[in-house]
């Protein structure tokens, strides 16, 4: 799980991270849910979920408004987690994925503390990974 205590303003990235090594040509799938972490009922979580193909800038899905209030709120999904799903489509020749969450909110000092859980790019291929057994000498 993140938890991001929010500081910034609007349109500002809240968190990003670029996943590579990705199936060429292949259809991803995303999902995450979110919460808000705080008691504020005046002011809900609020923000943009955004996926880019790293070197293509056309090749972009976009998510804005994702609201989640604390219990007692009048917004959107009183007190409960929120998921969020979409898929892209990577071109013939791109191989990473950059994920980002950008503010929607300008009172994110009443609240707009943020949770986000079970984070995942669902692709063809899990990304390669070295495991290493021996750090001194870097055996496989």
């Amino acid at each position: 799980m993140l938890f991001v205590n929010v500081t910034s303003a609007v349109g500002a990235k809240i968190y990003e991270r670029t996943i590579d090594k990705l199936c060429s040509g292949k259809t991803l799938y995303f999902e995450c849910w979110i919460a808000v972490f705080t008691t504020s009922t005046a002011q809900p979580v609020n923000v943009t979920i955004r996926l880019s193909e790293v070197g293509n800038a056309a090749n972009v899905v976009t998510l804005p408004n994702n609201i989640v209030s604390a219990n007692g709120a009048t917004t959107a999904n009183p007190g409960v987690w929120l998921r969020i799903a979409t898929q892209i489509d990577l071109s013939a020749t791109g191989n990473a994925l950059k994920f980002e969450i950008l503010n929607n909110n300008p009172n994110y000092l009443d609240g707009n503390d943020l949770a986000l859980d079970d984070i995942k790019i669902m692709a063809c291929a899990a990304p390669s990974i070295d495991a290493f057994f021996d750090l001194t000498t870097l055996s496989r």
